[in-house]
């Protein structure tokens, strides 16, 4: 899909995901309210994305491609805390933003933006292919890819020693030519 490709706008990269669904790329999320055991379906999709293409995490949008946006949630979080929608919106890019990087082994540059679509405001996490495969989650180890829409564990056989031969031979001290055999 190219939607990390870096000429390429936020708002092209929703607007071909609206038309196109979820996919290897593209994964859609409600509201995900502050502090709640769903954020962990954050941490998952970027560890997947990150070990495969990478991909965009659309926080707004429902699964069947129908922007909801996340302004009503963000009314109510607001109203606890005396402050504007816009103050609470970058409150929670922020705390997304913590949610993804504290959970995850190895670190992430994350682009994190918030559009507005058809009057909702859709928040936008980019998550780019990661440089230190394999990533994981911090607290359960786990390590995800991304197959399809699906985020899923790696085939033992097959797909996790792609994973952590890159890994490997990325970090030796030495070149893998400078290893003899006795």
């Amino acid at each position: 899909m190219g939607a990390l490709h870096p000429k390429t706008s936020v708002e092209e990269v929703v607007s071909k995901a609206i038309r196109l669904g979820e996919g290897e790329m593209i994964e859609f999320k409600p509201y995900i309210a502050l502090r709640s055991e769903k954020q962990n379906e954050l941490i998952t999709t970027a560890i997947a994305f990150s070990n495969t293409k990478g991909g965009a995490i659309l926080i707004g949008v429902d699964n069947h491609c129908l922007i909801k946006g996340i302004e009503k949630d963000l009314r109510k979080a607001s109203r606890h805390h005396e402050q504007g929608i816009e103050q609470a919106l970058q409150e929670y890019i922020g705390s997304v933003r913590q949610t993804i990087g504290g959970g995850v082994t190895r670190t992430m540059v994350l682009e994190i933006s918030q559009l507005e679509i058809q009057g909702h405001r859709v928040v936008v996490v980019q998550v780019p292919e990661g440089t230190e495969k394999p990533y994981a989650n911090v607290l359960t180890k786990a390590i995800h890819i991304r197959r399809g829409a699906n985020n899923v564990i790696p085939d033992p056989d097959t797909e996790l020693p792609q994973l952590l031969s890159r890994y490997l031979v990325e970090n030796m001290p030495f070149a893998p030519s400078q290893i003899h055999r006795i």
